[in-house]
């Protein structure tokens, strides 16, 4: 009976380890403990806000605020203290505040202003993630960022440009200065909510790539106040006011987490190389938002715009011709090829273009044509983090070059120009072999596009 009962209870000690042991595997969490990352983030910043003393329906010149773009990047501490809950702690270095705006109102709409403020951010944040497969999890957070105390006095920004009222004579052009005085902000410490959500993805040794989406909104008000003033010798006309910027953003950021865990080397599953297609062909359309702040023809038909809209001074003067402007969506084809089940390589071209017609201010008949031409080709690398063999999330970014080629009466030729995509979100669904996909990011592709594509 003893020898009977020995090998039955090395059996069930076996069958108990094998369990324990298969459990832990399956409980796995990279996340436990401390964890150290390097964050990255981009930021749409809301406009600045002018007032006018002379109020908006009197003062044609006032500026006009526009949504700006930031930045922030730093490290990152964290401590995990449960399955699904931890705490972070972060030390960055970005913009504080984001003044962007067309200075001259309507009467000179091309004379475009930027200027940025920065300080270093504290992130305080509480995270929850949730798994949603073996190395992909949802993640949201919410926070606090603090920032230190400033003061800020005098002379912001000074900027004077010149629109040439006839290009064959550059000794003919309309003055057109701003000056931004009086910038303050005194508060002992700036707090901002944030708020994020988005996706872990586990990389083969244990560290942690993190993307996500969130807002960023200022708990103590206006961000920075101070006074404008603009002058327009040219038209004997000046302008002033105040004017506050809010820090209030939208954000992309990403992340690279490591965890203090190597996992072991594990056999590499070729399985997905039969049930998920290798090959992909991509056709979609964009917005051309990216594509015509690049356009020359777009600056020089916003210069022409004002060159020509001007009233005659007497009646002798003649009326010119204006010129009218389109643009196109942005196409773009791409090639990408699986390497790995969650890796992909390729190529992306975009193409758009912008046209013009010139008009006579009288008659309103046609006078002449421009046209512009923006073509990109990049190469793009892409991140898949959710791999089915009918849907599949990604991200992804593309640098290469963009060639900007130009016709019309002022300027003729071609220029380069540096060619980017970043994807912050994409998702593809179909059947074996189509399919249709939207995308979300920043760049040449568009802002948001949509389309269709073959893969095998």
């Amino acid at each position: 009976m003893k020898t009977i009962r020995l090998p039955i209870c090395l059996i069930v000690l076996l069958l108990c380890a094998a369990s324990m042991e298969t459990r832990a595997q399956q409980e796995y969490n990279p996340f436990k403990g401390f964890n150290i990352g390097v964050t990255t983030q981009a930021q749409l910043v809301a406009p600045v806000n002018f007032k006018s003393v002379y109020g908006p329906t009197v003062d044609a010149f006032a500026p006009k605020g526009l949504p700006g773009f930031g930045y922030e990047g730093g490290l990152e501490l964290s401590y995990h203290f449960a399955k699904w809950f931890g705490v972070s702690l972060g030390l960055n270095f970005g913009s504080s505040a984001v003044m962007d705006f067309k200075a001259g109102g309507k009467r000179i709409p091309w004379n475009r202003l930027s200027d940025r403020f920065h300080d270093f951010f504290f992130p305080l944040k509480f995270e929850f993630h949730y798994p949603v497969s073996d190395r992909f999890w949802l993640v949201s957070d919410l926070g606090v960022k603090f920032s230190g105390s400033f003061q800020i006095g005098g002379t912001m920004m000074q900027s004077t440009m010149a629109v040439y009222e006839d290009f064959n004579d550059p000794t003919t052009y309309v003055d057109l200065t701003c000056v931004t005085s009086g910038l303050t902000s005194t508060r002992a410490v700036n707090a901002d909510l944030v708020f994020d959500m988005g996706f872990y993805y586990q990389l083969p040794y244990g560290d942690l790539l993190r993307f996500t989406a969130g807002v960023n909104a200022p708990m103590t008000g206006t961000t920075l106040s101070g006074l404008y003033q603009l002058t327009c010798p040219a038209y004997q006309y000046e302008s002033g006011g105040t004017f506050t910027c809010i820090n209030n953003h939208l954000n992309f950021s990403a992340a690279y987490i490591h965890t203090f865990k190597k996992v072991k080397a594990k056999q590499l599953d070729k399985s997905w190389m039969e049930e998920l297609p290798r090959h992909e062909f991509q056709f979609n359309v964009g917005d051309p938002f990216v594509a015509v702040n690049y356009s020359n023809l777009n600056w020089l038909n916003r210069n022409l715009e004002h060159v020509y809209s001007y009233d005659p001074v007497s009646w002798t003067e003649p009326l010119s011709d204006y010129i009218h402007t389109r643009c196109v969506p942005s196409f773009s084809f791409n090639y990408n090829f699986r390497v790995q089940k969650w890796f992909w390589v390729g190529a992306l071209t975009t193409i758009t273009g912008v046209h013009g017609t010139y008009r006579d201010r009288l008659t309103d008949a046609k006078t002449g044509r421009a046209s512009e031409v923006l073509w990109t080709i990049m190469p793009d690398v892409r991140f898949s983090y959710f791999n089915r063999p009918h849907v599949t999330l990604y991200s992804g970014i593309a640098l290469g070059v963009m060639l900007d080629h130009v016709k019309s009466r002022e300027y003729q030729g071609t220029q380069a120009f540096l060619g980017y995509q970043l994807t912050a979100f994409g998702v593809k669904a179909g059947g074996k072999h189509w399919f249709g996909n939207v995308e979300l990011g920043v760049g040449h592709k568009g802002i948001a596009s949509a389309g269709f594509g073959y893969q095998f």
